[in-house]
């Protein structure tokens, strides 16, 4: 499957949709990366993010881009931690259900974190393909919004009651996605300003 097109228009206003949102990590200079390297090494701090990786930055997104009509039947997802833990507490705040999927070999202390977060649990299985058939099982049988944690999602197999709504909401929710990494990458791209090592974005 190959990811929708991504203009400048697509980067700022994902941006723009989760100014506000997310925490402003700072941009810092590796001074032993870029020696080692002979090139400028700048790091993006996601690890202080409000859910701990930077994955919170494309749940929001893709959370903001919900229609009315999605946000009432509510988003689901397929996850090993941070992206479960991210999606629960975009949706969390937005007051939309969430329902992850994760297999029996996600440790306790992930599933107990995206549980206290609001979302509601699916365990699953052996694996993480076994989860993503919950997932998929959820978006046909009760009209839920999958949001997948990649550009491209891990099957698109997408079993739906109507072809052509499954396709449109598993198209919309890829592209949300594939708008969000581009805006991320972006800002982590930008290097400090030349006042000092650190910079916000």
């Amino acid at each position: 499957m190959t990811p929708a097109a991504i203009s400048l228009s697509d980067i700022l206003a994902a941006r723009e949709r989760i100014a506000g949102r997310i925490e402003q990590t700072a941009l810092v200079t590796s001074s032993t990366l870029s020696e080692t390297l002979g090139v400028p090494v700048h790091l993006k701090l996601e690890h202080r993010q409000t859910t701990g990786s930077f994955k919170l930055r494309g749940a929001t997104n893709a959370i903001t881009l919900l229609g009315e009509e999605e946000r009432k039947h509510g988003v689901v997802a397929a996850s090993t931690g941070n992206h479960g833990r991210a999606l629960a507490h975009a949706a969390k705040a937005e007051g939309i259900r969430a329902t992850i999927c994760m297999s029996r070999l996600v440790p306790d202390n992930k599933v107990s974190e995206i549980r206290r977060l609001g979302a509601e649990i699916r365990i699953v299985g052996n694996s993480q393909d076994d989860a993503q058939v919950e997932v998929e099982r959820l978006v046909a049988d009760e009209g839920m919004t999958m949001v997948p944690p990649s550009i491209i999602p891990a099957s698109s197999r997408v079993r739906e009651r109507s072809a052509s709504k499954s396709s449109t909401r598993f198209q919309r929710s890829r592209q949300c996605w594939c708008r969000f990494r581009a805006a991320g990458l972006r800002q982590a791209s930008r290097p400090p300003s030349r006042a000092g090592r650190h910079r916000h974005g």
